[in-house]
Order: structure tokens, then sequence, then C-alpha cells
């Protein structure tokens, strides 16, 4: 298991700000009115950037993730297409089973009082939680353990929480519903890397701790350059100076 490095307990501290703030809205909004608030803010640009960047909740972006991780570590890309199913399994068991009764915001709200982009589906069912702030949360938190950079952390988290600011704007879910769905996708993720990396402890010479980006070194002899430069680790195969 890797040591909790300061750069993760800042990204720690501010999703414990972000849950403190969606906490406040909770308190003093009512899901109505914060849906008809945010959705009010609407403009053309909002209305495209939002309808983008929503995608990045979906699950395909873990099988992303997944292909780009084969090349740093085998473990990781299991690690996302695991997140992916249990992120499935959850929010059918959530809102098919638990909360089969909660409601859309267009259950609620007439078509003449809101701004509805074009390109946007109406739902109506299966509200909580919100599987799309459930599966980008899922996906930040794995790539904030596993790349451990302050930039890229703060980017993750923003564009996260943009991609639960979506789906309020969208009229897809309500803000309780992204709210509650972030938690989850946090608290499964950290789950996986618990056990895994617990388990990988054991196992130092597992070939889940191997990468695509090995193998193509050592089997095809190609000379590739290094994915991080400032490693200290050894690559597999070492080409003997050119005369």
């Amino acid at each position: 298991m890797r040591i909790i490095s300061k750069q993760l307990i800042y990204s720690m501290l501010i999703f414990c700000l972000l849950l403190v703030s969606g906490g406040y809205i909770l308190l003093v909004f009512s899901e109505i009115e914060f849906s008809l608030f945010i959705n009010a803010l609407h403009t053309p640009f909002l209305d495209q950037f939002f309808f983008w960047i929503t995608l990045l909740g979906d699950g395909s972006f873990l099988l992303v993730l997944a292909f780009v991780f084969l090349f740093k570590k085998y473990y990781y890309a299991i690690l996302s297409v695991l997140l992916l199913i249990s992120s499935g399994l959850i929010s059918y068991l959530f809102k098919k089973m638990i909360f089969v009764n909660s409601m859309r915001p267009l259950f609620y709200l007439s078509k003449s009082e809101i701004h509805i982009p074009e390109g946007i589906h109406f739902y109506y069912k299966n509200s909580f939680p919100s599987g799309h702030a459930m599966t980008v949360f899922a996906a930040t938190t794995l790539i904030i353990w596993i790349y451990r950079k302050f930039l890229l952390s703060y980017m993750s988290l923003t564009i996260a929480s943009l991609v639960c600011i979506s789906r309020v704007y969208l009229l897809q879910h309500f803000f309780i519903d992204v709210y509650f769905g972030a938690i989850l996708g946090v608290l499964e993720s950290a789950l996986f890397i618990w056990i895994i990396e617990t388990k990988l402890n054991r196992l130092q010479n597992s070939k889940l701790n191997s990468s695509l980006y090995s193998f193509l070194i050592t089997k095809t002899k190609i000379p590739l350059p290094s994915i991080n430069p400032k490693s200290n680790e050894k690559l597999p195969y070492k080409y003997p100076p050119k005369n």
C-alpha cells in the first residue's frame, strides 16, 4: 500500500469542501428551486458546453481510462473495468430496486417553464442516484491515486464537479442525486483501491504490476521514449550504446 502523500490529503480536503458546499445547497434550496435556478442560467454556449462535458460521466469513459492504464500497470486497467462493473451494479440496485419511485426533474416541471437544450433525451424515472456523478468521481479518485499530480488532481475534481452540475443544468437529475452519486463514486473507488493495493502488496512479482509499455519494449525490442523520465525505475530491457 502506497503512502498517503500531501497531494492526496489536499485532494481529500477539496472533496470535503465540495461536500460541505453541496450540503449547504441541499439545506438552503429545495430540489425544484435549485434545478430551476441552474437551468435559468442557460445560454447557447452553456447548452453546448454541458451537453458535451456530461458525456465524461458515461461508463465508456472508464473503458478509455482502462486502455490508457494498460501502458502504466495492468492492474490499474483491471481496476477501471471493476469500477465500471460495480458502478453499473450499484446504480441498478439503487434505481431499480431501492429508490424505484424517485422521479427526475422533468416529471415535476412543465416544459413551458424550463429550458431544454437541443438533443437532450427526456427521462422521467430512476433519478437517484446519478450514475454519471458516480462514474466520473470514481474515475477521478482513481486518477488522483495513480498519478498524484497536483494540477491533474485539481483539474480532475473540477471537471467531475462540472459533470455533476451538467446533470442538473440538463434537467436529468436533482442536485441530491449527483451529490450522493459523487459520494458513492469516491467510496467505491477507494474501496477497490484499498482491496487491490493491499492484495498486490503481497505479490510484488505479480505480472499485474507490469504494463503494455514494458511488454512492447521486451518483446518487440522497439526503442520507446520513457513514459516518466523522472522515474528511477529500471526498464526491463536495455540497449547497448551505439558506436
